[in-house]
């Protein structure tokens, strides 16, 4: 059950580079993501990320890569890391 999530990721980030050109039209485009790159390439960013934290979450590599976060989060932040 602990892989079930995260293979669900991989797919999601999957069909989020297939279809991002409908999915950013369904976002739409506001004036900071415009003059910062655009909602295409933060639909592909998103799907990166959430890419790599699943096969992190696969792996089980989540805290180790992760570690260097906690000494930035603040109190309970660093038990969903």
């Amino acid at each position: 059950m602990e892989y079930v999530l995260p293979v669900i990721g991989v797919l999601m980030a999957f069909i989020m580079i297939v279809f991002r050109e409908n999915l950013g039209d369904a976002l739409g485009e506001t004036k900071w993501i415009h003059d910062h790159g655009g909602i295409y390439t933060w639909v592909v960013i998103a799907a990166v990320f959430i890419f790599l934290w699943s096969l992190a979450s696969i792996f089980g590599l989540t805290h180790y890569l992760f570690d260097p976060f906690r000494s930035i989060l603040p109190g309970k932040a660093n038990y969903f890391l």
